[in-house]
């Protein structure tokens, strides 16, 4: 719940095959009142999406994207409280390796703060670094 509102959040298979982000935004009384899906989104079985909210009720969705030329990124959506899509933004670390999103918060000035980690190779061996974004 955000204010007087429930958010779903989750994964669906498109009609080819791909897989999308699905934002599901209900009223009290469980009526619909927006519904927004991305393409894209990461395979289902990665770490769950996130959600945050504003103080001025503006809703922060956070995940993980397929990119096949950089493997899994971060990803996060900032939606109006109307269900207008803000912005987009996406991170990639150290070029084509595994960035995985585990958390998402929103600090009192508005700011979304994403955690996750990312992977790298050193002397060829994997490495993962924790990473933190404002």
């Amino acid at each position: 719940m955000v204010g007087d509102h429930l958010y779903v959040l989750g994964s669906a298979i498109g009609v080819s095959g791909e897989v999308l982000l699905v934002v599901l935004k209900y009223n009290l009384a469980g009526e619909l009142q927006w519904e927004r899906l991305h393409l894209g989104y990461a395979d289902p079985s990665m770490p769950h999406p996130k959600l945050a909210a504003d103080s001025d009720g503006n809703i922060y969705v956070a995940g993980n994207v397929y990119n096949q030329a950089t493997s899994s990124d971060f990803l996060l959506y900032k939606y109006s409280p109307a269900g207008d899509l803000e912005w987009e933004k996406s991170y990639n670390a150290f070029g084509s390796n595994e960035d995985y999103l585990i958390d998402l918060v929103v600090d009192s000035d508005g700011n979304a703060i994403v955690t996750g980690n990312s992977a790298h190779l050193v002397n060829s061996e994997p490495v993962a670094d924790i990473t933190t974004i404002k």
